[in-house]
């Protein structure tokens, strides 16, 4: 019993450092794997006429933005056209760099948020930076970032400090993982190099346009379909909070979620078997939201149901017909037999009704 004992507390010494080993030693810039953290998902660009900006135009530091750092003090312009930029002395190993000349910039300033953007999204939006970016806002990590020549947009929104200063830290560094699969002939300059600002956007707007352009079967007539949906979620719950056409049509009551529902009115066979009560745990159960994710055109969420004893995975994904199709599939813990349970259902927009599930 004592060899016993004694294994066992050796056992619990040692897991907090095989969790620690198992841990990718890797950081973001460094692992294929990771092309962003807690960064906005892309989308069409378009005009927002309710949109408010500020730019975030000037000098950094000793950095201005727009700028790049070569014609402004920090390294040399390098032009090539083919290979890599340390070709010359350092032997390609990807996704490993030469670290001794993978030197950055940190750039950090104060900007006074506008107190009249209380209750708006504010979204950090960066047109273009090379070769990746980390961002921090009042001292809070926000997200990292790669594609250098890509948009790529952070929210702030629970970070910033309404009508005060707040202070925004971005590390730009010189190369990363990436840079191996932007190998151009052109000169290879580092920085920001087009538009970065601040913007405030409406709880309820149209995130992402989509329209498809097909042509008939022997090519002779073309068609632009709009998608005919706008949807836009709640990054604190993962529900959707706003369904609307793409003339301004809601589809949602205002202040309204759009939230899985497991519970349906009891029949006669229902109470004489009293399943309402033995179920009734499905009728309003906790969900704790434990990932959020947009990728283009989907969006996943997972959620802990404690009560149940299971977890909750969702997939949202716009269709090229316009449809929204969501799939959940709930998982059980080990303590209970009931199987597992995956459906897809779509939802279409339809002006008489608010939505229709098929």
């Amino acid at each position: 019993m004592k060899g016993e004992k004694l294994n066992l507390l050796l056992g619990l010494l040692l897991l907090p450092s095989l969790l620690m080993a198992q841990k990718s030693p890797l950081e973001p810039w460094q692992d294929p794997e990771v092309n962003e953290v807690n960064r906005m998902a892309a989308h069409t660009d378009f005009v927002n006429k309710n949109e408010w900006r500020m730019s975030l135009h000037g000098v950094w530091g000793e950095m201005p933005i727009p700028g790049m750092w070569e014609m402004n003090g920090l390294g040399e312009p390098m032009y090539c056209g083919i290979g890599y930029e340390w070709k010359t002395w350092w032997k390609s190993n990807p996704p490993a760099l030469p670290d001794s000349a993978n030197y950055s910039y940190t750039y950090v300033r104060n900007w006074t948020v506008p107190r009249a953007w209380k209750g708006r999204d504010v979204i950090l939006h960066i047109g273009s930076v090379t070769s990746c970016v980390e961002v921090w806002c009042n001292g809070k990590y926000v997200g990292y970032g790669e594609d250098s020549k890509l948009e790529q947009e952070f929210d702030l929104t629970r970070f910033v400090r309404f009508g005060k200063e707040n202070d925004i830290k971005m590390l730009v560094r010189r190369w990363c993982d990436g840079c191996y699969m932007e190998d151009q002939d052109f000169f290879r300059y580092k920085g920001f190099a087009r538009e970065t600002y601040l913007a405030a956007r409406t709880k309820r707007r149209i995130e992402d346009v989509k329209v498809e352009a097909l042509l008939n079967d022997d090519f002779s007539e073309g068609k632009a379909t709009p998608n005919p949906i706008s949807v836009n979620f709640d990054r604190q719950t993962g529900f959707i909070n706003h369904l609307s056409l793409l003339d301004g049509t809601s589809l949602l009551k205002p202040g309204a979620q759009l939230r899985p529902n497991f519970w349906r009115a009891p029949t006669d066979n229902d109470y004489g078997a009293k399943l309402q009560r033995k179920h009734r745990a499905w009728l309003d159960p906790k969900m704790t939201l434990t990932s959020f994710e947009q990728k283009g055109q989907t969006t996943t969420t997972t959620y802990e149901l404690p009560d149940l004893h299971c977890r909750l995975y969702l997939t949202y994904n716009m269709e090229a017909d316009g449809s929204l199709s969501v799939t959940q599939r709930l998982q059980t813990d080990s303590t209970h037999r009931a199987p597992d349970m995956e459906y897809t259902f779509r939802i279409i927009p339809t002006r008489n009704s608010l939505i229709k599930h098929h």
